[in-house]
């Protein structure tokens, strides 16, 4: 069950980059060089994040190919990114949650008939599509909203205490950053948004620098640079073998985080 949810959640943050975060970079280089066919592009990759969230996950889950294809329109329906007005479809990013939790139950429905008729090239896209929709339907939203309302939650009480709050913020994304969780996918369904952004950041970016800094001693150039610039993951043994590296790194985060509120 762990490493479902750990697979799961990976294919999740593929889908994520892959569509939302690559088309937003897409957009702001377009803006920011004034050319209109990268801002087109950005905008509509950020569009299909829900059927880009369902092929991630179904990959991640090593589905069968047609769950996997029938995955992209559970998602893009789970995220409610397309509503119809007056027979005219209205699009929106959506929810990132909702897409996932579709996609989970309908490709695990699909899942337990694979294989067991001779009519699989019907019934897994049928079976994906007709019970993941209908957990996006009736229970997505709700699950959205839940999630939405902690995201508030946490927006608000960072700017009520932004030093507590932003230290223990900072805290815990950069431990998920470290874990083989996704935080930009976390991060992107709570809807985080200015001080817990800038806190979630702030954690993110002292828990590679700190790693790195750290495995100076220990490890060649290019591990340092993979670990401060790529992915701190590399340092999962750590947290188990050694718990006194994890406790520097928290106070050498923790220090930087004082530093930062104290400097803006």
């Amino acid at each position: 069950m762990k490493n479902f949810f750990i697979k799961s959640l990976n294919g999740m943050a593929f889908g994520l980059f892959s569509s939302l975060i690559v088309g937003l970079i897409l957009k702001q280089i377009g803006t920011l060089f004034n050319i209109e066919f990268l801002v087109y592009l950005g905008g509509f990759s950020q569009l299909l994040m829900g059927a880009g969230i369902g092929v991630g996950v179904a990959y991640a889950l090593e589905s069968h190919v047609l769950i996997l294809i029938s995955s992209a329109i559970t998602g893009m329906y789970g995220a409610s990114s397309i509503n119809f007005v007056d027979g005219q479809a209205i699009l929106k990013v959506g929810e990132p949650m909702g897409a996932y939790f579709s996609v989970i139950f309908g490709l695990l429905i699909a899942k337990r008939i694979a294989g067991k008729t001779k009519f699989d090239i019907i019934l897994l896209p049928m079976t994906t599509i007709i019970f993941g929709c209908l957990l996006g339907k009736f229970f997505a939203p709700y699950i959205s909203a839940v999630i939405s309302e902690i995201g508030i939650i946490v927006n608000k009480t960072t700017e009520l205490r932004p030093i507590l709050m932003g230290l223990t913020l900072s805290i815990i994304m950069g431990v998920i950053l470290t874990l083989p969780i996704s935080s930009a996918a976390i991060g992107i369904s709570l809807g985080l948004s200015g001080l817990a952004a800038g806190a979630s950041l702030t954690g993110c970016c002292c828990q590679m620098i700190g790693f790195a800094v750290m495995s100076y001693d220990d490890n060649d150039l290019g591990t340092v640079f993979s670990i401060g610039f790529g992915t701190s993951m590399i340092q999962i043994p750590r947290y188990t073998k050694k718990s006194f590296y994890m406790d520097t790194a928290y106070s050498f985060k923790c220090y930087l985080r004082c530093t930062f509120y104290n400097c803006f």
